[in-house]
């Protein structure tokens, strides 16, 4: 049910994209490279549907880094919501069910030109680039009611950039 309700909250995210299509975060980045990984846990203290392992948690880090990683793209970040219950997907099926999503999102009206464009496009993380050196605050962000992680990745990623 959760996972539903994820997928029409994301629709509705694409719908307002598509009205506004080309909308970017325009804020000048730091002079750090941003750095991101994910770290998926199960909070043993909660049930969580027919799951006994307990809760699953996506934990998601943007950090500033040394250097760049390995390049990312916006469907790295939709691929995110559609395991966000189930860590055990592999990148086939992660893969799939992203697609149904657009899929979903284009019988709103959106074109398929439209959603290769929103996959493709690339985002200010990367993935495996190692640590700055230093201490640096952390900034905990908890997405809202029913959203995915990845809900504010522009802030997240900007925040990063400046350490």
């Amino acid at each position: 049910m959760r996972w539903i309700a994820a997928c029409i909250l994301l629709l509705m995210c694409f719908a307002g994209y598509a009205e506004d299509a080309g909308f970017h975060f325009n804020a000048t980045p730091g002079s750090h490279a941003v750095g991101f990984r994910v770290v998926e846990q199960f909070d043993v203290a909660r049930s969580y549907a027919a799951l006994s392992g307990g809760r699953p948690i996506q934990t998601l880090i943007w950090y500033p880094a040394a250097s760049p990683g390995h390049p990312m793209r916006y469907e790295d970040y939709l691929e995110l919501a559609v395991s966000e219950e189930d860590f055990h997907l592999d990148a086939v099926q992660r893969r799939q069910r992203t697609n149904a999503l657009l899929r979903q999102y284009n019988l709103l009206g959106a074109d398929a030109a439209a959603a290769e464009g929103i996959r493709n496009e690339p985002v200010g993380a990367t993935r495996d680039a190692s640590p700055a050196a230093g201490r640096f605050p952390v900034v905990i962000y908890a997405a809202s009611d029913s959203s995915s992680a990845f809900e504010n990745d522009s802030l997240c990623e900007y925040l990063a950039s400046h350490g």
